[in-house]
């Protein structure tokens, strides 16, 4: 395999950091470690709309994503209302023109597009972070096989649509992934998600959130939600980190490894 180049992408960078967990590279030259929280929280408003997304980003959002259908005609507002959070784009099969990937790159942070209905084409763009979206319907070798393209991150699809809560075959899913790809894998929430296990997701590996909100609630709804997701994800601590990356070996999380273990005392022979 290639030499992966560093991305620009500041969701990737962000991701990859989370993936490190509090687990400092081993070299010569010390580096400051840069703490990040267990989790990225991924706002997904229905409908992009600068309020909403204002509100969103006021109650802690890490990143938002929004359909292009819309966006683009209101793109410079709604970055304004982001305040220099990424912005990326989820896109559907009628988005991925050639002209349209290289729009999305010059304006989006990354794009989030279906694995059924991406186009090839999109691998070859290196000006755009690109996240693929698989649900459970994939066998484990082609998830595996996934990992090895170039790409930036993986969006493990839940069935929970609508209000619909996930399943446990849901959160099979999303270990799945985590363990068959060396990449960021996102992890899809319902609406009917409870932010109380949010702690699930982090002990099974995973980088981040997708949130979905509906606008139609309004802002302060909106902020309400994502402030108990903030809440919920910073107090989950550091992350665990799969500990991967260029120069990196593979290193399995352990479970409940969120907080640092607490030192052992010395015994002290001389008191025996």
């Amino acid at each position: 395999m290639t030499r992966e180049e560093p991305t620009k992408s500041n969701l990737i960078k962000l991701l990859q950091l989370i993936s490190r967990g509090s687990t400092p590279r081993v070299g010569l030259v010390p580096v400051k470690e840069q703490r990040v929280a267990a989790l990225a929280l991924i706002v997904a408003p229905d409908k992009p709309d600068a309020q909403i997304i204002a509100a969103a980003v006021e109650a802690g959002a890490d990143a938002l994503v929004v359909e292009p259908a819309q966006a683009m005609a209101q793109w410079k507002e709604l970055t304004a209302a982001a305040g220099g959070k990424p912005i990326g784009l989820q896109v559907g099969q009628s988005d991925l023109s050639v002209d349209q990937v290289k729009q999305f790159a010059e304006q989006a942070d990354f794009v989030i597009a279906d694995v059924d209905q991406a186009p090839a084409t999109l691998l070859e763009s290196e000006a755009v972070a690109k996240v693929l979206s698989v649900d459970d319907d994939y066998a484990p070798h082609l998830i595996r096989t996934l990992g090895e393209l170039p790409i930036d991150a993986v969006l493990a699809k839940s069935k929970a649509a609508g209000a619909d809560a996930l399943s446990v075959r849901d959160l099979l899913h999303f270990r799945q992934v985590v363990d068959l790809i060396r990449r960021p894998v996102i992890g899809m929430a319902g609406l009917r998600f409870s932010p109380r296990l949010l702690n699930m997701f982090r002990d099974m590996g995973l980088e981040a959130v997708l949130l979905p909100v509906e606008t139609a609630a309004g802002a302060s709804a909106v902020r309400a939600t994502v402030e108990e997701y903030r809440k919920a994800i910073d107090e989950l601590g550091r992350p665990i980190g799969r500990a991967w990356g260029p120069g990196q070996a593979w290193v399995p999380h352990l479970r409940g490894a969120g907080a640092p273990p607490k030192a052992e005392p010395d015994e002290d022979p001389d008191d025996e």
